[in-house]
């Protein structure tokens, strides 16, 4: 709450009207109240904390806030080099604390090729495509805003992850506003790979016997690539997948598989 805001707690304002939850962290005392960094979501955060980073213009800080399987950072450094060094430094430190997936999202105030930016890619995985450009929002020429992925020890390798990553990334984008902030914002949208025990939606049933056929379905809650196995015997099995204008379905949570030339009277099996 700010005079530049006309006292409205801004962030509190916005989740109120998206239904989500929000974590704030106050950085300074500024213009009669504080300035800060949020983070909104969807899930309620199980616990929040703010970690002090070096600025010599204005405090800075990482504001971390964990869910139920990951953890994200939130930051904005500062405007100088060796403060933006010396935070790398701590917020890995940070993150290797961390027992479930660490995201760290924020202006760095920091090109790609900059020294601080190889620093963090040796620990991180960059997930935003950084040719997408954020700032000045009008009419970006520049990338500074950045979403990565904590690997730890090293194994991001010049920004190829070495080392399995429990999720995927779906779509990442820079919206085309410039209305909000002096940035543009930017968008990743991942998936986590799902428990065995959480894919499947319903157990498989048959439908449509007719035409010496039989239609399998069944329904996921992810996106999977799936197969239907039949035959006479249960050693030699015959596989068929859902096919479309030639091609296999391979991200679909609706499975709808058909099985063709069945012998009437014949015992079939099938997985």
């Amino acid at each position: 709450i700010t005079g530049r805001s006309k006292g409205v707690d801004v962030l509190r304002e916005i989740a109120g009207k998206v239904f989500m939850y929000h974590v704030y962290g106050a950085s300074i005392p500024y213009d009669g109240g504080k300035y800060g960094l949020g983070v909104l979501s969807k899930e309620r955060p199980l616990n929040h904390y703010s970690v002090v980073l070096p600025g010599r213009e204005e405090q800075r800080q990482l504001l971390v806030v964990e869910f139920d399987r990951y953890v994200i950072g939130c930051t904005h450094f500062s405007l100088t080099e060796e403060d933006r060094v010396s935070s790398v430094n701590i917020i890995e430190q940070e993150a290797a604390k961390m027992k479930k997936p660490f995201f760290l999202a924020g202006d760095l105030n920091a090109m790609p090729e900059s020294e601080v930016m190889n620093q963090i890619q040796k620990d991180f995985l960059l997930l935003n495509n950084v040719k997408h450009f954020t700032i000045p929002a009008n009419n970006p020429n520049r990338c500074i805003d950045y979403i990565a992925y904590y690997t730890g020890n090293g194994e991001s390798a010049g920004g190829k992850i070495t080392a399995d990553k429990p999720f995927t990334v779906l779509s990442s984008r820079v919206v085309e506003e410039s209305m909000a902030s002096d940035h543009r914002p930017v968008i990743v949208n991942i998936r986590f790979k799902a428990r065995q025990s959480e894919i499947f939606r319903t157990r498989p049933y048959l439908q449509n016997p007719v035409d010496n056929g039989m239609t399998v379905m069944w329904q996921t809650h992810v996106p999977v690539y799936s197969w239907v196995e039949y035959g006479t015997d249960t050693v030699n099995l015959t596989k068929v997948h859902l096919l479309r204008d030639g091609q296999v379905i391979c991200n679909n949570m609706n499975h709808k598989i058909r099985l063709t030339d069945l012998k009437p009277g014949q015992k079939y099996y099938y997985r």
